[in-house]
């Protein structure tokens, strides 16, 4: 299976079959997420060496508010976009958890002298709640945010040079990992954004583009140049989705995940 590159810092979205002042509006998008995230990870590292965890909930909450106040400086936010925030920041959080549990015991294993101990639910930071989201979220369709490696191309020139000078459990709160996240998540937002206005204004059709080169996944080039009705589902793969990242019928993950297809609306 072929997946199309990540390339962050040479012009991510420049190769997009979309308009300038579209590409600009997802850069600057993707600088918001960018910081939203690094935020999260700010404040998870310090309560981590301080030993002042926070309760999951509330990490989540903490996350979906600053994509929230992201995306918001950019776009609207109604239900899908609220269901998805929710799925993003729960599933970042886990995976953040995840491996910073894993780092604890690697350095617990290395020197069995440190302690992992951790504090009880009643010493807590808990004396400040953080506010639930305004609008009311439907039951979450479900999606992959990150797998379990880096969203780097493997022929990425600089991917030796990071697993060399970066510990691959560093990775979890690096900038490369906001940027990676947020990049991929500028598409989702946006996709969904332009079909709502696409369906505002009149289309009645919609047709899929791909980059049109080799480092194309080969479920996507099946529906390149593909034209459906604007309600109509495109087949990728095994997935079905009304435009690239869409997430409504929950498609297979790989389907999804940093794809930068676009599609042309009539």
């Amino acid at each position: 299976m072929k997946f199309d590159e990540l390339h962050i810092l040479k012009g991510y979205f420049d190769p997009m079959a979309i308009s300038d002042d579209d590409k600009a509006r997802r850069q600057e998008l993707a600088d918001y997420l960018t910081d939203a995230f690094l935020y999260f990870f700010s404040v998870y590292e310090v309560h981590s060496m301080h030993n002042s965890m926070l309760k999951q909930a509330l990490y989540e909450q903490l996350l979906a508010d600053k994509i929230s106040d992201a995306v918001s400086k950019v776009t609207g936010i109604d239900a899908y976009m609220s269901e998805h925030i929710r799925t993003l920041a729960k599933e970042v959080v886990q995976t953040t958890i995840n491996h910073a549990d894993k780092k604890k015991l690697n350095e617990s294993q290395a020197d069995p002298l440190k302690s992992d101990s951790s504090e009880d639910d009643s010493a807590l930071l808990i004396n400040n709640p953080l506010e639930p989201l305004d609008s009311p979220l439907p039951t979450s369709s479900g999606s992959l945010i990150e797998e379990e490696l880096p969203l780097i191309s493997e022929e990425d020139d600089e991917v030796e040079e990071i697993m060399e000078n970066e510990a691959v459990s560093e990775y979890w709160f690096s900038i490369r990992r906001a940027m990676n996240i947020a990049y991929n998540e500028t598409n989702t937002f946006l996709n969904y954004t332009d079909f709502v206005e696409a369906k505002e204004r009149g289309a009645k059709t919609k047709t899929w583009l791909t980059m049109l080169d080799n480092k194309v996944r080969d479920t996507h080039e099946e529906v390149e140049g593909q034209t459906v009705g604007i309600d109509e589902y495109f087949q990728v793969g095994n997935s079905q989705m009304q435009f690239p990242h869409d997430l409504s019928l929950s498609p297979d993950p790989t389907e999804v995940i940093n794809c930068r297809c676009a599609v042309d609306y009539k």
